[in-house]
């Protein structure tokens, strides 16, 4: 019994908690949502409606999914309302997402901004040029 117990302890120490930092232009909540609830379906090209981009915000922005710094009006963050004003609620079939979670969305799409750049650089449809500042990102 004491080995099980030692080896017990064994175990639990090499695994810790895993705390994220903002990476990737996502804020620390924003990026616990999106890769604990939404990548599975949604990442890598994967998605039954081509929406397999979640974890690319330039990509988000860039095709109308994120209106930076209106979460209220943007089709990410309605998508996971009660009653969506298009399609099904998201994760679709459930379990939905939490208040604190819908939150933390909220917040990370309220914090982008659009920064004008002195030069205008020619940027292809689709694309964005994204920078990472404070608790969000900037759209140039």
């Amino acid at each position: 019994m004491r080995i099980l117990f030692v080896m017990t302890l064994l175990l639990m120490s090499g695994c810790g908690y895993y705390e994220p930092k903002q990476t990737d232009g996502f804020t620390v909540g924003a990026q616990k949502v999106i890769f604990g609830r939404c990548v599975g379906c949604h990442a890598g090209g994967n998605s039954e409606q081509g929406f397999g981009y979640i974890d690319k915000p330039d990509l988000l922005i860039a095709n109308g999914y994120i209106v930076p710094g209106s979460a209220e009006t943007s089709k990410l963050y309605l998508k996971t309302s009660t009653t969506p004003p298009f399609g099904a609620r998201m994760p679709f079939g459930g379990p939905y997402l939490y208040d604190d979670e819908r939150a933390a969305l909220a917040e990370w799409i309220n914090g982008i901004t659009v920064e004008e750049e002195e030069e205008e650089e020619e940027v292809p449809p689709g694309k964005a040029v994204v920078t990472i500042t404070g608790t969000g990102l900037t759209i140039a």
